[in-house]
């Protein structure tokens, strides 16, 4: 595929919030989009997006969550904050060993991390 239309697709992508595709095809796509003359094309959003995913990569802690944990975290984070603590707190328990891991915590809203705090001290 032609690299203008690879960064067409990938600004498209970013602007409708369709991330997951939109990181597939930058990390497919990585050695030319981070050239300089194509990173450039990019729209502003795009580019801090491909800047997000460098800095994961750097910090090692890109893939090393699957979607699955991923949608765990994302559950907790929406029953805390619609207040639904006793399926929150189950969740927690159930998930105890990946609400742990440090790459986990950074996907948990600030007020999920210190609930979860809470109940680990409670038990």
């Amino acid at each position: 595929m032609k690299i203008e239309s690879v960064i067409r697709l990938v600004n498209i992508m970013v602007s409708e919030k369709n991330y997951p595709n939109a990181r597939n095809m930058i990390i497919n796509e990585w050695n030319r989009l981070t050239e300089a003359q194509n990173y450039v094309l990019l729209h502003s959003n795009a580019q801090q997006f491909l800047k997000i995913i460098k800095e994961e990569l750097e910090q090692g802690t890109f893939g090393t969550l699957s979607d699955s944990d991923k949608k765990v975290l994302i559950l907790v984070n929406r029953y805390i904050k619609d207040l639904q603590f006793r399926t929150a707190k189950r969740i927690c328990e159930e998930h105890q060993v990946l609400l742990e891991r440090p790459e986990a915590q950074k996907w948990l809203t600030s007020e999920a991390r210190y609930i979860y705090e809470v109940w680990k001290k409670s038990v």
